[in-house]
């Protein structure tokens, strides 16, 4: 039996064990079959396949939203995820990237994507939101980015409180 799959550790190196086959055990081999004698040893992968473990890729986020929103009032944001990974390594596949948006600890929206795209392209996730009439001064979005195998990130916009008058006093 041969089992192969990517080595975690990133050492590049595999072991192949033989044992020889038994007087009984080759007595029962149909007629015509034919062993050959295995070799056992190990094989080490060329120098440039074994740089380092398994290349993780990295996520980005990006926001963009209103400068100015004001206290009780809806306000929309455009979170973008994309992702970046070293080129002639080999690299984890990344499924089922989690996004979450925040404001204060509190959740404000969360989303899986299943398939992050493809290096060089961007996914772009609207959060829109009603500005928290008690807010003062700034109110911040932040957002994270995480998939098993890759290295995470953090966004985060502030946007600025405006006052307005009240209506009769201007």
């Amino acid at each position: 039996m041969y089992f192969d799959g990517p080595d975690p550790n990133g050492n590049g190196i595999s072991e192949d064990v033989a044992v020889p086959m038994t007087d009984t055990q080759l007595s029962a081999l149909p007629p015509g079959l034919h062993v050959e004698k295995r070799l056992t040893g190990l094989y080490t992968l060329p120098a440039a396949a074994r740089s380092n473990a398994i290349a993780r890729p990295r996520l980005h986020l990006s926001i963009t939203g209103p400068q100015a929103v004001h206290g009780g009032q809806r306000a929309t944001y455009r979170i973008t995820l994309s992702l970046s990974q070293p080129t002639n390594r080999v690299v984890y596949a990344l499924k089922n990237v989690q996004v979450g948006a925040t404001h204060a600890r509190h959740r404000l929206r969360h989303w899986v994507v299943p398939t992050p795209p493809p290096r060089g392209r961007s996914r772009a996730l609207d959060l829109t939101l009603a500005v928290p009439s008690t807010a003062r001064e700034s109110f911040s979005v932040t957002a994270t980015a995480s998939a098993k195998h890759a290295q995470g990130t953090r966004a985060q916009f502030c946007a600025t409180i405006s006052r307005r008058l009240p209506v009769g006093l201007g």
